[in-house]
């Protein structure tokens, strides 16, 4: 646990480093020389505050100290990293991924600090452009393994060193799994992990097979490894580093480095990173339809199983034999409990499983325990929430911002229509209000009942998880209490990987590679080359992106292997026959609409000049007038009556004025017509804008007594709104546009004779 006497933002020990951090989410222990950052979005119960690990950084063993030594021990050094990590923070937007690429910029801080000393230089202001210009091609071209000299390091320190090469190596009794011991890398001085560790295991099990090879210190008689070329977006995000690092103050700041684009660079000389691929649509649809089977057929019978078991268990714990704890899982009167459920046997029929257990996650043949069962139907829905709403994974099963207990609201309840509040991840950063379809209505009802069940189980009695803190993907866990054991969905991550992957098998009758983020693409897609009059902008809005060219991306620029030319091939297949029946369907459209339209006018016409109606709206007034100016010429004012209308409405028609309906009027502008109230600055129309208020002062708008009548049926709405969302920023927000309705109203009445 976090010491919070010692988490101040201000320096504690002024005479060791006297820099002071300005941002508020990183914070210093200046005793113990740790530095924590704050996740940002988490929940109430967990510890915000993360050690960066800058405390964990070595520096190889040097002119100035015979063995690996701290990085924070290093004043010079500990100094620049605060200030570095100052300016990196403030340059942030404060998000879920915030911690994180602290984290990230920590690391790598930490292995150019380990660069200059193994270079020999000891304050980075002290590295030449020369070594700084290798930096970036070694960067580039061998990754940290060859920036930081791994192998080279490795086989000198076997060399100049009398255990045996065997003695660094941890091996497991069967010896299929060797990883490298501590100890080494410590001696190393190094800061490596992952990958680079496997390159210094290479050099390890090479000498312990030959202890003359380990006494030679020669690299010529070493095989060493092939290093790939380093992504575009991992060298950026080196060289990236490096420039804030030279933003410090200019006495502390490092220099010397090369000028130029750090994006031109990365781009030209990094590999391409490899984006999310597109799933098979047949791929999808076979997952769909197994998640539907999942929560049509089999979710009521699985929330009966939930509701009596949870029932038994309380029933259980009334007796005084109390809770059971893990290691006890499968003790006789657990399974006794389990064995009688009736609805077991059900859940067993419908399914063809036998649930045997509580809790073990690799079962054989058809059994399974009764958290594989709730993790399949746990699947089931996430798929189907992720594939029709186009959400992010956290956005619907983050423990911080996932979808929570009380997402789900009855909009109208003769239609049925539905919302779900969703977390809009990176630019909104907040959750807004999204229409749904029946499927993901029917996803949230099963996912809340059955959570409700799992939160009564994990909260304390007297501290109740409220709002949206109360999640929707957590499994209930019958066998032990607490925020400890509670376990969480995660879509093929820790527990839950073995039970996806047997999920997907089933589905699909073959183990195939599925990543959540392929179900975000899979809508873009579906949405793109399946429907007609698909718009990137409505897209682009639906993923919550500020540039339309985001979205574009993910229906694009996917087609450059086999297997996405394919897929996009079958997303769009039966496009190009679409387009061409929904053309000529179309065209005979517009001409029924375009007859209807001109009808209307002429009746619009006849009604004006014979005054048969009051009118309201600007529109009258400017038939009128045509009226009267066209009535001075001599042969119009010859003209009977119906040959004069005819004339007037053929001459409206010719200027493209047409019927275009409102609940609140017609716009009668047609398609091109300047000065219009809703035109910005008086350019083209744009009925995007168009309002109650603002068509009411347009000259081409008409409201009759109907439109009025539908605008005091808003009113009431408003006013129902206003009084569900009392208190909140919603209340505001209706209040405003009630007054400006009812101005509206005000000034239709008048026009029009008076209230009704």
């Amino acid at each position: 646990m976090i010491n919070r006497e010692k988490l101040k933002p201000v320096t504690a020990r002024q005479e060791d480093v006297a820099f002071r951090i300005s941002n508020s989410n990183i914070r210093v222990d200046y005793e113990s020389r740790q530095v924590f950052v704050r996740d940002v979005l988490h929940r109430s119960n967990d510890e915000p505050w993360k050690s960066t690990g800058i405390e964990f950084g070595l520096l190889p063993s040097s002119a100035i100290n015979r063995r690996s030594s701290r990085i924070v021990d290093n004043e010079l050094l500990f100094d620049l990293y605060l200030r570095g990590i100052d300016i990196y923070a403030n340059k942030l937007t404060e998000g879920k991924s915030f911690h994180s690429l602290i984290f990230r910029w920590s690391k790598i801080f930490i292995k150019v600090a380990e660069f200059a000393w193994v270079n020999g230089f000891f304050n980075l202001r002290d590295v030449p452009a020369q070594l700084w210009e290798r930096f970036y091609l070694d960067i580039v071209s061998g990754g940290w393994t060859k920036v930081l000299a791994i192998e080279a390091r490795a086989i000198s320190i076997l060399s100049a060193n009398p255990i045996p090469a065997e003695d660094y190596l941890d091996r497991e009794r069967n010896k299929k799994k060797i990883s490298v011991h501590k100890s080494f890398l410590e001696i190393l001085g190094t800061n490596i992990g992952g990958n680079d560790i496997n390159v210094a295991k290479a050099i390890i099990l090479q000498a312990a097979d030959d202890k003359s090879l380990q006494n030679s210190g020669d690299i010529k008689r070493y095989k060493l490894g092939i290093r790939p070329v380093t992504s575009r977006s991992v060298v950026y995000q080196v060289l990236n580093a490096l420039d804030v690092l030279a933003q410090v103050d200019l006495q502390k700041a490092i220099i010397n480095l090369p000028g130029g684009s750090r994006h031109k660079f990365s781009m030209n000389k990094g590999r391409q990173g490899s984006r999310t691929t597109n799933m098979d649509p047949d791929t999808w649809a076979k997952l769909l339809v197994h998640a539907y089977w999942w929560i049509y057929d089999i979710s009521p019978i699985v929330v009966r199983f939930v509701v009596a078991l949870s029932k038994a268990q309380q029933k259980l714990i009334a007796s005084g034999q109390g809770l059971i704890q893990t290691d006890h899982q499968n003790s006789g009167d657990r399974l006794d409990l389990l064995r009688e459920l009736p609805e077991r046997a059900l859940l067993e029929k419908q399914t063809g499983y036998r649930i045997t257990n509580y809790l073990k996650a690799n079962c054989s043949g058809k059994e399974r325990s009764v958290n594989l069962i709730l993790t399949y139907l746990y699947a089931a829905c996430f798929i189907v929430l992720v594939s029709m709403n186009g959400r992010r994974k956290d956005e619907i099963i983050g423990r911080a911002i996932g979808l929570h207990t009380s997402a789900l609201k009855n909009v109208d309840k003769i239609f049925g229509i539905f919302e779900c509040e969703f977390y809009m991840e990176k630019h909104i950063n907040d959750y807004r209000p999204h229409y749904i379809n029946d499927v993901t209505r029917m996803a949230l009802e099963v996912l809340g009942q059955i959570s409700n069940i799992a939160w009564l189980l994990a909260d304390e009695p007297e501290k109740p998880t409220k709002g949206r803190e109360r999640k929707l993907f957590l499994i209930p866990n019958f066998l032990a209490t607490g925020d400890d054991f509670n376990k969480w969905f995660s879509f093929g991550n820790g527990t839950t990987r073995i039970a996806m992957s047997d999920f997907i098998l089933t589905a699909t009758g073959e183990q195939v590679r599925v990543t959540p983020h392929m179900f975000r693409r899979g809508y873009g897609l579906l949405y793109h080359y399946r429907y007609e009059n698909a718009q990137l902008v409505a897209l682009s809005q639906k993923y919550g992106h500020q540039d339309v060219t985001q979205a574009l991306h993910y229906v694009s620029d996917t087609a450059d292997t086999p297997h996405e030319r394919t897929a996009i091939a079958k997303w769009s297949s039966p496009k190009k026959t679409l387009n061409s029946k929904a053309a000529s369907f179309h065209l005979e459209l517009l001409e029924i609409v375009q007859e209807v339209g001109d009808e209307k006018l002429r009746k619009y016409v006849s009604e004006v000049v014979d005054t048969a109606r009051t009118f309201s709206g600007g529109f009258s007034k400017l038939v009128a007038r045509f009226h009267r100016k066209l009535g001075g010429a001599l042969r119009y004012g010859a003209l009977d009556s119906s040959q004069q209308k005819k004339i007037l409405a053929d001459t409206l028609i010719a200027r493209g004025h047409e019927t275009n309906p409102y609940p609140w009027g017609n716009c009668m502008a047609g398609n091109s017509r300047k000065h219009s109230a809703c035109s910005p600055g008086g350019g083209e129309i744009a009925r995007e804008n168009a309002s109650p208020a603002t068509c009411g002062r347009c000259a081409y708008s008409d409201t009759a007594q109907v439109h009025l009548e539908s605008l005091k049926t808003d009113a009431k709405s408003l006013e129902g709104l206003i009084t569900s969302h009392a208190g909140t920023l919603k209340e505001r927000l209706f209040s405003e546009e009630l007054v400006d309705l009812l101005k509206v109203i005000s000034f239709h009445e008048a026009r029009l004779g008076g209230a009704t």
